[in-house]
């Protein structure tokens, strides 16, 4: 799920007989409409910052290849053709270039391309599995999560490539930065707290321990909410014959 720069516009993938395909929803509440429609399978679909266009990564039987939509009429192009997997595109905040990891290098790197598509240029290279590229608020960092310290962490590196830094855990990468810039909104638990990026004091924002599930991840805030899914996992009883020989 992601938020459009204006508010007005949810993106999601909804899974239906099989398919997972790009859906968008009015944040106000109305009827959803299908973005793409291509029988292709589409996932983690992300806004531009100029919120005219949508990357996603395709599910193909052999592969996984990037795509931009356009939101207004459901135009798309492909950006990458590989043998391999180009997934989890990410949007510089100048929406001129797209961060993905890939195999295509025979290990899952962090890459670049621009956002017209061409030549992609590789950011990491450690034989540790590299994922989830995001951009610093100027652009000029790649954050992304790694196990090459034996563990998952977040680590930063340079949009040129160069040495990645680790980023301490008060950082929390996983969570959302206020729209000014001086708050981080993250889950631990059941709950939503948010930290003071100044003081480092954290406050508790909602009380949801004990209710059945609990929070996947959050995903978007504007002036007013923050939105996050919330995962539930349920299961049915069936009953069958059984005939025995």
């Amino acid at each position: 799920m992601d938020l459009s720069p204006d508010g007005k516009w949810f993106i999601y993938g909804r899974h239906w007989e099989g398919k997972c395909h790009i859906w968008a929803l009015p944040s106000a509440g109305g009827e959803p409409r299908r973005l793409l429609m291509d029988p292709m399978n589409q996932y983690m679909c992300k806004w531009s910052p100029d919120g005219h266009y949508v990357a996603f990564h395709s599910e193909e039987p052999d592969n996984r290849n990037l795509w931009v939509v356009k939101f207004e009429d459901g135009s798309s192009r492909q950006l990458t053709q590989q043998e391999a997997w180009d997934v989890g595109p990410n949007w510089s905040p100048d929406g001129k270039e797209i961060a993905f990891y890939s195999a295509r290098s025979g290990n899952m790197d962090i890459w670049v391309i621009p956002n017209q598509g061409g030549e992609a240029q590789q950011i990491t290279t450690h034989p540790s599995m590299d994922y989830l590229p995001g951009w610093s608020q100027d652009g000029q960092w790649i954050n992304f999560l790694s196990a090459r310290n034996g563990e998952w962490q977040y680590w930063r590196v340079p949009r040129t490539g160069g040495d990645p830094e680790l980023l301490s855990n008060d950082e929390y990468p996983t969570g959302i930065k206020s729209l000014d810039g001086q708050k981080i909104y993250y889950h631990k638990g059941h709950n939503i707290w948010v930290k003071s990026i100044n003081t480092g004091v954290d406050v508790q924002l909602t009380n949801l321990t004990g209710k059945y599930g609990g929070i996947e991840s959050i995903r978007a805030i504007d002036d007013k909410y923050i939105y996050f899914i919330w995962q539930e996992d349920i299961s049915d009883i069936w009953v069958m014959d059984v005939e025995w020989e």
